[in-house]
C-alpha cells in the first residue's frame, strides 16, 4: 500500500491518494479542486461519491473525473467532500462503471441515513461475468482502503459532521435484534447493538473461544471488527468500543454497515441473526 499526501499552500493535507495495485483512492475536500487537476488518477475514469451532511450524490466519470467534479461545483452547492477511485491503468469501461455506480447508489438507498441527490438508479448495461467479477473486487478494493486505512467511512457522517453530532436517537427509535440461541437486544442506536452483540458473544463461554480467535493483532476494523487495539480516527473520534483491554469492536458505522459487522459476529459464533435491525418507536 502506497500513501501520498498532497500538499496545498496552506501546508495543509487535503488530498490523500492511496495506490493499492489495481487499485487507486483518492480522498479530497471540495475547496482543493484546483490541486486535485494536478493529480494524474483525477483525469483517469472513475467513480466518485459527494459528500455532504446526510447527502450523497454517485457518479461515473468515463473520460476524466476531475471534469465532472468541476461541473458539480457549479451546480451542487451542498457538498463538501469527494471520494473516487479506478483502475491504476485507466481501465475502468463503461459496463464496468455502469455496474460499480448502480451497486453504489442502491447501497446509499438501502441505509436510508442519507437524502441521495441521484435522479435515477444508476444505468444498466450489459456485463460480462469475468468483468463483474473485476469490478466486484474495484469496488471492494477501494472500500477497504477507506475504511481500514483512510479511516472514511462513506456511509457515516463522521467526517461531515461533529462527531457528537452523529450518534442520536433517529426519530426517537430504538433497534431490535434477535440472535438465533434466542438472545434479543435492543438500544437506541445502530452503534449501540453492535456493542451489545459484540460483548455478549465475547462474554459467553459457549462464544468466547470462536470470536477471540477471530480477533486480529492490532486495530479493530471495518474488516475485521474484532481487535487488541482501539481505533482511533485521524482527527481523534473514537471508532471502537472497549469489551475488555485487549478486546475491541469496531462501531463507526451506519445503519447498512452496521447489519453487516452483526452479521459477520454472529457468523464467527455460528450464530444466525433472525431479526436485523428493526424499529419501533417510543412515542
Amino acid at each position: 500500500m502506497q500513501i501520498i499526501k498532497v500538499v496545498n499552500d496552506e501546508k495543509k493535507d487535503n488530498i490523500s491518494l492511496f495506490l493499492e495495485e489495481p487499485t487507486f483512492v483518492v480522498v479530497a475536500n471540495r475547496s482543493d479542486l484546483a490541486a486535485l487537476g494536478q493529480l494524474p488518477q483525477a483525469t483517469m475514469p472513475g467513480i466518485y461519491v459527494l459528500l455532504g451532511e446526510s447527502q450523497r450524490y454517485v457518479g461515473q466519470a468515463s473520460g476524466s473525473v476531475i471534469s465532472r467534479l468541476r461541473q458539480h461545483d457549479k451546480n451542487k452547492d451542498w457538498w463538501q467532500k469527494v471520494i473516487f477511485f479506478g483502475l491504476t491503468n485507466g481501465g475502468l469501461d463503461k459496463s464496468k462503471l455502469d455496474y460499480i455506480e448502480k451497486k453504489m447508489i442502491n447501497s446509499f438507498i438501502d441505509d436510508t441515513l442519507f437524502k441521495v441527490e441521484n435522479n435515477t438508479n444508476g444505468n444498466e448495461s450489459f456485463i460480462e461475468y469475468f468483468a463483474k467479477i473485476e469490478a466486484d473486487q474495484v469496488q471492494q478494493s477501494a472500500l477497504h482502503v477507506l475504511n481500514d486505512v483512510a479511516n472514511v467511512d462513506i456511509f457515516d457522517d463522521s467526517d461531515i459532521q461533529d462527531v457528537s453530532a452523529v450518534v442520536v436517537v433517529e426519530d426517537r427509535k430504538l433497534y431490535q435484534l434477535k440472535l438465533s440461541d434466542g438472545k434479543t437486544f435492543e438500544g437506541d442506536s445502530v452503534r449501540q447493538l453492535i456493542d451489545l452483540v459484540a460483548s455478549y458473544l465475547v462474554n459467553n463461554k459457549q462464544y468466547e473461544g470462536l470470536l477471540l480467535a477471530n480477533r486480529v493483532v492490532g486495530k479493530a476494523s471495518f474488516s475485521n471488527p474484532i481487535g487488541e487495539e482501539e481505533n482511533i480516527s485521524s482527527k481523534g473520534a473514537k471508532l471502537t468500543f472497549e469489551i475488555r483491554t485487549d478486546v475491541h469492536v469496531y462501531h463507526n458505522v451506519s445503519k447498512l454497515m452496521a447489519k453487516r459487522i452483526i452479521a459477520k459476529l454472529a457468523s464467527i459464533a455460528r450464530l444466525e441473526v433472525i431479526s436485523n435491525l428493526d424499529t419501533f418507536s417510543l412515542n
